[in-house]
């Protein structure tokens, strides 16, 4: 099984789950860390631990790029524990956004909001 964790600005919340319709083997398998998990916690401290936990666990890291992602303190923490892991992360486009690449990840390549690319991608890193 694939483990994948989602990272995304939560005004890009709605695309996560356009997201899951456009991964087609069902080895895989998304998550990510819902607003109320994080609203239990009482500082920053705990958060980040408790995403450092999460994101051990996964395989590897899509991030929705929507217009906004690049300035977002919670991703940057999340690509800054993928990366010290050395988990892939994979950028993906929301459509009809343009916002940049977080900085950690601005060599990579964007992938498009399209199902074949994304699989394709997938494959490339896990050879499923």
């Amino acid at each position: 099984m694939t483990r994948i964790f989602v990272s995304y600005r939560w005004e890009d919340r709605d695309h996560k789950e356009g997201f899951r319709g456009l991964l087609m083997n069902p080895n895989n398998e998304l998550f990510d860390v819902p607003i109320e998990e994080i609203q239990r916690f009482d500082t920053t401290e705990e958060i980040q631990r408790y995403l450092n936990t999460k994101i051990r666990q996964a395989s590897a890291i899509v991030v929705l790029i929507g217009n906004n992602t690049h300035n977002g303190p919670w991703v940057k923490h999340e690509l800054e524990v993928a990366n010290s892991q050395r988990k892939p992360i994979i950028p993906v486009r929301i459509p009809e956004t343009n916002g940049g690449l977080p900085a950690i990840i601005r060599n990579q390549d964007l992938i498009e909001w399209d199902a074949d690319d994304i699989n394709q991608a997938l494959t490339n890193i896990f050879g499923r």
